[in-house]
């Protein structure tokens, strides 16, 4: 019985051998193939290349490997970067929210970027299309810190004379640092971007930015937006004059849902700069003018002032006699005191 057993383990060891030596002649075999396979791509890419180095010849094109495989919509770059689409684009950088799939599509709280000190979206309120700016509020425990902000205190920049859509500005190179958004002006006769290339309104969100700024070409008129009301009447060029306020209404025009008109306001010329102070948040915000415009400002008729809207139309902007074509309005903006008279509704910042 021993030598029967000891029979069956050489049969079953000489088996498993010969099994072993033909899997490794089977890819020898397979791997000789290969090799046959690369060395006519090589052919193929040397001649096609005039003799040049394989590392100059495209796998794709030249050698038949590396087939490409078209991508999901979802999995490619968001149209937002627009001509900035065929060359390298950064993937994690801090900015992603505002170019991102969903900014592209329907902009709202989540597509936001932390400037420091503000947090930055695009979700502009009253139909306009722009940014908003928010001071956060440092919230902290024991187990994290947070910015979180309440969007009732933050202020509208934009215009309504824009599309809601925007693209990363094509004239400016990618930076790890910010990121430069352009809207196209709406056309005149088809509200068709493509008919109104030459007008545009456009900011850039960079990190550390102390103020945010707004660029608007000919034909595009800033507005403001706050669903916090004056505390005070605006104050003019450092208080050479007080702007008058009318009513705030909503706009009757269906093709603008949540659009508002001001009526019996005020119109006043402000030379360079216009000091808001507002109810509710305390904040003190300064907005200055790189040309003369003829503003006006209207408040939401409400029985509480606690829960009125506030907002500023530029209606024309004074341009000197030597304007040129591609002279533009800029607007900027900061917040130059946030607990004003200590009744603010955030208290860690009273």
């Amino acid at each position: 019985k021993q030598t029967r057993r000891q029979t069956l383990k050489i049969l079953l060891g000489g088996a498993l051998f010969i099994a072993l030596c033909i899997f490794l002649l089977t890819q020898v075999f397979k791997y000789n193939d290969d090799n046959d396979s690369m060395g006519a791509a090589y052919g193929r890419a040397r001649s096609t290349t005039d003799g040049s180095s394989l590392f100059v010849s495209s796998p794709h094109q030249d050698m038949g490997l590396l087939l490409a495989k078209t991508r999901s919509k979802d999995s490619s770059p968001s149209e937002i970067w627009g001509e900035h689409r065929g060359s390298p684009l950064p993937t994690n950088d801090w900015y992603m929210n505002l170019v991102s799939h969903h900014a592209h599509y329907q902009p709202d709280f989540t597509t936001r970027a932390y400037t420091t000190p503000y947090i930055i979206d695009t979700a502009a309120d009253a139909a306009l299309s722009g940014i908003r700016m928010h001071w956060p509020v440092l919230k902290s425990s024991p187990h994290n810190v947070q910015l979180v902000d309440d969007y009732k205190n933050a202020i509208t920049l934009g215009s309504k004379d824009v599309n809601a859509k925007y693209v990363v500005d094509p004239d400016l190179p990618l930076s790890n640092l910010g990121v430069s958004l352009v809207w196209p002006g709406k056309s005149e006769s088809t509200n068709d971007e493509d008919d109104a290339s030459s007008s545009f309104m456009k900011t850039s969100v960079v990190r550390g930015m102390p103020f945010g700024t707004m660029t608007f070409s000919k034909g595009i008129l800033p507005s403001l937006y706050s669903f916090n009301a004056p505390a005070s009447k605006p104050d003019i060029d450092n208080g050479a004059a007080k702007l008058e306020c009318g009513t705030l209404e909503m706009a009757k025009d269906d093709d603008e849902p949540g659009a508002h008109v001001i009526v019996d306001g005020t119109a006043a010329t402000v030379q360079r700069e216009l000091k808001l102070h507002f109810v509710n948040s305390d904040f003190t915000w300064m907005v200055v003018f790189s040309r003369p415009v003829e503003v006006e400002c209207g408040v939401a008729d409400v029985f509480d002032i606690n829960i009125a809207d506030f907002q500023v139309n530029v209606k024309s902007v004074v341009w000197g006699d030597d304007r040129d074509e591609d002279d533009v309005l800029e607007v900027r903006m900061a917040l130059i005191d946030r607990c004003t008279t200590g009744q603010s509704n955030i208290q860690e910042h009273c």
